[in-house]
Formats: structure tokens, sequence, C-alpha cells
């Protein structure tokens, strides 16, 4: 069920069950539509905080591995499994809070910083201009 905060509590918070010719059709807080989560308010903040949290990991990963790599297996892990993340379904993102924006950003610039390997604390604007 979607709807505003005050419609929602109409419903007492209790799921409600929809039966479709036999079928019982429970209502639930968030639901997962072609790999996107998306809540009963129809915002994606679960969406990105599972983004962020998986991208983080796979990022630390990639990164104790990072001495061993060249930097086109590093920019192709990267690609492969961090940035195809926040990539999908991008345009979702049109209109998001900037808490989640900053998410998002945090996470592209932690994979500028793995591939071209600069410091952690260093500026990245300059790089990321240099990049494009």
């Amino acid at each position: 069920m979607i709807g505003s905060t005050q419609q929602l509590n109409k419903f007492q918070n209790d799921p409600v069950v929809i039966c479709l010719e036999d079928i019982d059709i429970i209502t639930a807080e968030t639901i997962l539509n072609p790999g996107v989560i998306v809540d009963h308010h129809l915002k994606l903040t679960v969406y990105v905080n599972h983004v962020f949290k998986v991208s983080i990991y796979l990022h630390r990963s990639i990164a104790k591995i990072r001495r061993y790599l060249t930097s086109e297996a590093c920019k192709s892990l990267m690609h492969i499994l961090v940035t195809s993340r926040i990539d999908y379904c991008n345009f979702l993102f049109y209109g998001c809070s900037q808490f989640l924006i900053h998410r998002l950003q945090f996470i592209q610039d932690c994979v500028v910083r793995l591939k071209v390997r600069i410091p952690k604390y260093s500026h990245i604007i300059s790089v990321l201009n240099d990049l494009h």
C-alpha cells in the first residue's frame, strides 16, 4: 500500500490482506521491484542505504588487494562491483534528499580515490575534473 502518513495511519499499522482469486496478498513496508527497494511512502532511503552498505563492503574488499591489481584491473573491478550499483536505475534519484545524494557521492569519491591512489582526506574535485 502506498500513501501519505495520514492515509497509511488509517490502517493502524496492521498488515492488510487482499484476496484475489484464492491468493492472499499481504501489505509490506518495502518492496523489491527489479532490484530497487521502495518503501510504502515511495522513498528510496532503504535502497540507498543498501547500496551504500554493499558498495562500501566491496570497496574495502578491493582496497585490500589493490596493490596486486593494475590500474585497468582495479577500474574494471570497481565498475563491475561498485559503480554499476549506483548507476542502476539512477534516474530514480532525481528529487532525493541531499543526505541520500551525499551518500552516493561518497561512494563515487571512494572509488576514484582507490583507482588513482590518492590519500583518503585529500581533495577529490581536481581529480574528478581530470577524469572528465
